[in-house]
Formats: C-alpha cells, sequence, structure tokens
C-alpha cells in the first residue's frame, strides 16, 4: 500500500498536475490581490487605514488567531495518534507545523514526510497514521454540522454574547463527556470526544478570525453567515489544487459572502459599498481573507521553519541509534 502510494505520487502525471494547481493557485491569489489593490489606487491607503484603525484585540485575535488554530489541530491529531504509539505532544505541534509550512507546495509533502515520521520515530503504522488523519477530517465535518445548526438557532442580529454561547459552549460540553468517558473507562469513546471537542474548537477560532476581520473590512455577517463562510474556507484548503486552498479560499470566501449580501444589508449601512474604495461584499470579503493569508503566512513560515529543524534533529537521532526510538515531547 505504501509503495503504490509513493509510485502514484510521485508519477510524471501526479508531479504535472501538482505543479498546475500550485501555479493555478499563484495566478488565483494574485487575481485576488488585483481585484482589491489593483483597481482603485485607493484601495490599498484605505485596507491598511482599517487595519490600522482596528482596536487592540480585533488585532490580537487576527494575529494569534493561526497560531490557535495550528495547536488545536496538532493536539487533535496527537490524541487520535498516541494511542498507536509513544508521541509527545511537543513532538506533535513541531511535525504539524513543519507539515503546514510543507503542504503548501506542490504534491502536498507535509502530509506524505509525517506518516513517513510516524513509522520512523513513533513505531506508528502508515495505515494507523491516515486513518488518524481521516478521522480528523471527519470529526471537522461533524463539528462543522454542529456549529450549523446551532448557528441557524439564532436570530440574524444575534450580539456577541449569543455566538459566543453558540461557538464555545459545545466545547465545554463534548470536551467534559470526553473527560468523563475516559474516567469510567471508555477509553475509544473519551479520545473521540475530546478530538471532537478540539475540532469544534478549532471551527469557533477560525469562525472568530473571520467574524473579527470582516467587522474591520466593515462587513456585517450573521452567525450563520459566518459559519457557512468558514466551512467554505475549510473545505477551499482540502480541495488538491494548492496547498493551504491557495487563491482559491480566497475567491471561494468572497464568493459566499458576496451571495450572502444583499441591497439592505450590507456594509457599513450604505447597502452597496464599503467605504474607503472597497467595493460591495465580495470584495470587502476578499480583502479580509487576504488579511488572513498575510498574518497566516507571517506565522507558518517560522512555525514551519522551527518544527522543521526539530522533526529533521529527532529524525537524525534516530537513524543514527540505529533503530526506532521514541522521542519524548520534552525532547521534541
Amino acid at each position: 500500500m505504501t509503495r503504490a502510494i509513493g509510485e502514484s505520487a510521485g508519477s510524471p502525471r501526479s508531479r504535472w498536475l501538482a505543479w498546475g494547481g500550485f501555479g493555478l493557485g499563484l495566478v488565483l491569489l494574485i487575481g485576488a490581490i488585483w481585484v482589491v489593490l489593483g483597481r482603485d489606487p485607493d484601495a490599498m491607503a484605505a485596507l491598511f487605514e482599517r487595519l490600522r484603525d482596528a482596536p487592540w484585540w480585533a488585532g490580537a485575535l487576527i494575529a494569534v488567531g493561526p497560531v490557535v488554530n495550528w495547536l488545536l489541530v496538532s493536539s487533535c491529531l496527537w490524541m487520535l495518534l498516541r494511542r498507536h504509539g509513544e508521541l509527545g505532544w511537543g513532538e506533535m505541534n513541531a511535525l504539524v507545523g513543519s507539515a503546514w509550512l510543507l503542504n503548501h507546495l506542490p504534491m502536498r509533502p507535509g502530509l506524505i514526510g509525517r506518516v513517513g515520521y510516524h513509522k520512523l520515530v513513533n513505531g506508528i503504522r502508515v495505515r494507523d497514521a491516515i486513518e488518524s488523519t481521516v478521522w480528523s477530517l471527519g470529526l471537522a465535518a461533524v463539528a462543522g454540522v454542529m456549529g450549523l445548526a446551532l448557528a441557524f438557532a439564532l436570530p440574524r442580529d444575534a450580539g456577541l454574547a449569543p455566538a459566543v454561547a453558540v461557538l464555545g459552549g459545545p466545547v465545554l460540553v463534548v470536551g467534559a463527556l470526553g473527560a468523563g468517558c475516559a474516567l469510567l473507562g471508555r477509553v475509544r469513546s473519551g479520545w473521540l470526544l475530546g478530538a471532537l471537542a478540539l475540532r469544534y474548537a478549532d471551527l469557533g477560532t477560525w469562525s472568530a478570525r473571520y467574524a473579527v476581520v470582516f467587522w474591520v473590512m466593515g462587513l456585517e455577517v450573521s452567525p450563520v453567515q459566518i459559519i457557512v463562510i468558514t466551512g467554505v474556507s475549510q473545505v477551499a484548503q482540502l480541495i488538491p489544487i494548492a496547498g493551504g486552498g491557495l487563491g482559491l479560499r480566497e475567491w471561494l470566501v468572497a464568493i459566499t459572502a458576496g451571495w450572502f449580501a444583499d441591497a439592505s444589508a450590507a456594509v457599513d449601512g450604505a447597502g452597496t459599498a464599503v467605504s474607503g474604495g472597497l467595493s460591495g461584499a465580495f470584495d470587502a470579503a476578499m480583502a479580509a481573507d487576504l488579511v488572513n493569508r498575510a498574518v497566516e503566512t507571517l506565522v507558518v513560515v517560522p512555525v514551519g521553519l522551527i518544527g522543521g529543524w526539530m522533526v529533521a534533529r529527532n529524525v537524525r537521532r534516530v537513524r543514527k541509534a540505529g533503530s526506532r526510538a521514541p522521542v519524548s515531547g520534552a525532547n521534541a
């Protein structure tokens, strides 16, 4: 099975498709930048003015959000994988951080490298590593359905407190149920519920990031719309065109936000325009996700490089020993 995957991934046709998808993603990203900045000379100044005038807490959330998402996804995978082998939490963070950066490249080498690392260093079978990744994605889908169902129960003009309750409440409830199952000896149910709570927290963090950056860009959206847009963003990042949904994510988020917009709700009470050079919900949402993308890039590069160095150090240690030697989280 491993050999077949490697041969398929390395075939000339797969390489051409991967590089073609990467090129398409770059074209889409450049197009998104042109939509926001190239059509209006004043748009860039307006964009930076909005960011500069944003409250400190909004800027802090936009900046810290990607770090929180990284740690939540790492923790979810760690919870799913540690029953298959000795795996430290810090080790998992370094590994996912490295894969996060590498997955922006063609062929998504981060995922392949992570599975190979688990086999070499942690003694976790390829099948178990892939199965845990599929579980993580499936639980993310369940979290999205839960969030959407709860968001539909809120009115369009729901305030911050109800929205926080919708996004934060289930994390506490599901997490408590998982801890209770673990204490009662129902280990499988415990780790599944715990992983689900982490994926729901990841969804909530993404939703909060979009809600805040949309607000900074002057775009008003309801809790339901935020959950839907967040879901579209997550799906875009899974489509095997370019790593991290490069370019594609920005367009799909903007199209979804533009579809939600109407003449009466729209942006800054203007109905059809955003003040300061951005025209309409489509442009505002595009600018918002470009801001998210820029912040993620500033985070993923140092996180990925440091994580990659730590992963390479662990691999060298195991290979030097000549056999599998589990690496503890404290040493990672």
